[in-house]
């Protein structure tokens, strides 16, 4: 494996490289060289077995987790637009633990690791530290990698996205990204994406659409007042997507607001989307039902 985290890099140099759209390639510490896309190198995984005891189960940040028993499918959980941060690296830990009680391998990159930035504005909003590309690279990044765990199946990996994630999974899928996935070699185009309250068109920015060459499951809270009710899905958008792809859903949860899943935000104040995140048992372990039925579809 490529160790990245051993080389500092000056933020005019960052701004530099995340301004270039060509591949190219970089010299890293240790002597090796990487192609870089869309500025930065690829995400490395760490392969990882899950433990017997769930008290040794290891971290998960930019690791592949294989479970005992596998059930042949993966799946890459994408973070939210902060990337994998100390105020959801627990939950992304538990929601890989759910995911491979269940038999998925299970693949977490983390945007902002290595020798990317790892600062403000991460990757929220328009002035992101990285591409919304290369944001598509690191998806396909982590289908390959997933591919070539023995015993996965390279047309059943699917992509669980929270927010920022949920968004990139949909522009992963869209025909052109698809099309240049193909042509490239990056990896299998997911089998299905799985959105948890992702925004799916702003004014600058579309990032679910009809354009979608795979099914969706796309999961909002009517009490999120920013992906959902100013951004959320259109009717003409979602009747575009179910006539294209009939295995997609659409489910719009009464009591739930944005990051109703995760326990380390609840009660967080985004100030920018005038909002409070509140964590909800009930709403998440239905979610979470939803996701498994979907996902059990495509055999």
């Amino acid at each position: 494996m490529r160790i990245l985290k051993t080389v500092t890099i000056t933020g005019a140099i960052l701004f530099a490289l995340s301004a270039c759209n060509t591949t190219g390639s970089r010299t890293l510490a240790n002597g090796n060289t990487v192609p870089t896309y869309y500025g930065y190198p690829d995400v490395d995984f760490d392969i990882r077995s899950v433990p017997e005891k769930d008290y040794m189960y290891p971290g998960v940040v930019d690791a592949i987790m294989i479970p005992k028993n596998q059930n042949g499918a993966g799946v890459v959980l994408l973070a939210s637009c902060t990337g994998i941060q100390h105020w959801n690296q627990e939950d992304l830990k538990d929601f890989t633990k759910e995911l491979t009680q269940k038999g998925y391998t299970v693949a977490v990159p983390n945007y902002n690791s290595g020798i990317r930035p790892d600062r403000k504005p991460y990757n929220c909003g328009k002035n992101k530290n990285l591409s919304d590309m290369r944001l598509v690279k690191d998806v396909y990044d982590a289908t390959n990698a997933l591919a070539n765990i023995p015993g996965i199946d390279s047309n059943r990996i699917f992509t669980i996205g929270q927010s920022l994630g949920a968004q990139i999974g949909a522009d992963a899928i869209k025909s052109s990204n698809t099309k240049l996935a193909t042509n490239k070699g990056w990896g299998p185009v997911p089998r299905a994406v799985i959105g948890l309250y992702g925004g799916c068109a702003y004014p600058s920015r579309t990032y679910l659409d009809g354009d979608v060459v795979r099914p969706v499951l796309w999961i909002a809270g009517e009490k999120d007042s920013f992906s959902y009710q100013q951004y959320g899905c259109s009717s003409w958008t979602q009747s575009s997507i179910m006539k294209k792809q009939p295995d997609s859903k659409f489910i719009v949860y009464k009591d739930a607001t944005h990051c109703f899943d995760c326990k380390q935000l609840d009660g967080f104040v985004n100030k920018k989307e005038q909002q409070t995140y509140r964590y909800n048992d009930t709403i998440t372990k239905q979610s979470r039902k939803e996701i498994f039925k979907f996902m059990e579809k495509f055999k």
